[in-house]
């Protein structure tokens, strides 16, 4: 079972949500964002099961989620996880998550550097984030971010929950080692996204395929089923297969 609220899970390799509990007359002006990444949430284990349920407990909710966090309410609900997976609802699962991911303290996509442009350095993806059962380092992200918004009315940058991240590696000698010992993998997980348009080529699926299963995607941006000479595009061939 895995139960999320408002600031307290418990997690383990059952149904990924069976359970929400949140203040909804805090929710309300957020309804939309919160299900979509609840549902895809429900939607991983979906290989090794044929249903998930969902219940809301109104009245059970422990935490107030201020309004002005605005579109960084996503990030605030993963870092209320002290234990548990977090998906945003843009990824693309392709092959049933390895169990050694739930058999680790701390796990998230981590890939060889590409660019120094970003705060996390490929080091992890806030996006994709596991954390053993009542994660101290959860705990202490989610402070930190909490912290900000009790001071702050306006994010510094996109990227917060990622400098909240950052600060946790830089002052917690045991979060920078499950860093450095955590694998490379996914290594294709932008590539789907970045050539959305392009025509699709099938020795390129297999390639990105080979070693990547979890691929982040997105809703953003003119995406085009076809190319102008009529080809499919990856995004058609999404589309259409999965």
């Amino acid at each position: 079972m895995f139960r999320l609220f408002c600031g307290k899970t418990t997690a383990g390799r059952g149904n990924l949500l069976s359970a929400v509990v949140c203040n909804i007359s805090e929710l309300l002006w957020f309804t939309r964002g919160l299900f979509s990444s609840v549902l895809l949430a429900a939607s991983v284990s979906l290989s090794a099961q044929k249903s998930a349920t969902i219940t809301l407990h109104a009245d059970q909710g422990t935490q107030v989620i201020p309004k002005e966090i605005y579109g960084q309410f996503a990030e605030h609900l993963g870092t209320c996880i002290y234990g548990g997976l977090w998906v945003d609802a843009t990824f693309l699962i392709t092959a049933p998550l390895d169990e050694s991911i739930f058999e680790s303290r701390f796990f998230s996509i981590k890939n060889n550097v590409h660019s120094n442009a970003l705060v996390c350095k490929y080091r992890w993806a806030v996006n994709f984030v596991y954390a053993s059962k009542n994660s101290d380092i959860m705990k202490h992200i989610r402070n930190l971010f909490c912290a900000f918004w009790e001071q702050n009315k306006r994010s510094i940058n996109y990227l917060l929950i990622d400098y909240c991240f950052e600060y946790e590696a830089i002052n917690n000698r045991i979060f920078t080692q499950l860093l450095e010992d955590m694998p490379f993998t996914n290594e294709h997980s932008h590539d789907i996204r970045i050539h959305f348009n392009d025509a699709f080529d099938p020795q390129k699926w297999s390639e990105w395929l080979s070693n990547t299963n979890l691929f982040k995607l997105t809703y953003k941006g003119k995406l085009k089923s076809k190319t102008s000479d009529g080809q499919i595009t990856n995004y058609g061939y999404l589309l259409h297969n999965f």
